[in-house]
């Protein structure tokens, strides 16, 4: 059996667009709560007011080969990389983009506020070194 591709993480692409929704829409396929999203989520971006998307800017990509596989929406400073989403296929995606957050700042804390989080993304946190959720309104995870 051959081996398979490493992960990589890259920045966002317009064409990258339906793959993220691809992703979400997997990612919550059996989940409870708030998950229901518009068809072109992302397209919708621009028509928004108070909410100021920037996925060039703020949103990587996880791949094996040519498949987006995850993606993570970040925010940087010097002291705090923060995401206010990561959505991922498996373990693997979701390390990457966590590796990936870490590489590019070094020095700053991590600080996720997903509350969408599922079970096995948890176990995924808690795998790569990450505490336990604070339970509040939402899920945070630092």
């Amino acid at each position: 059996m051959p081996a398979q591709a490493e992960i990589g993480v890259r920045p966002f692409a317009e064409e990258d667009a339906s793959s993220v929704e691809r992703v979400f829409r997997e990612s919550v396929t059996g989940s409870y709560g708030f998950i229901h999203r518009p068809n072109n989520f992302l397209r919708a971006r621009r028509y928004t007011v108070g909410v100021d998307i920037k996925p060039k800017e703020h949103l990587r990509i996880a791949q094996r080969g040519e498949v987006v596989s995850g993606y993570a929406y970040w925010e940087s400073n010097p002291e705090l990389s923060k995401a206010s989403e990561i959505m991922a296929l498996h373990r693997s995606s979701f390390h990457a983009l966590l590796g990936d957050a870490e590489k590019r700042n070094p020095l700053a804390g991590v600080y996720l506020r997903c509350d969408g989080l599922t079970s096995p993304e948890i176990g995924w946190l808690k795998e790569a070194g990450y505490q336990a959720p604070i339970e509040s309104y939402g899920r945070t995870i630092t």
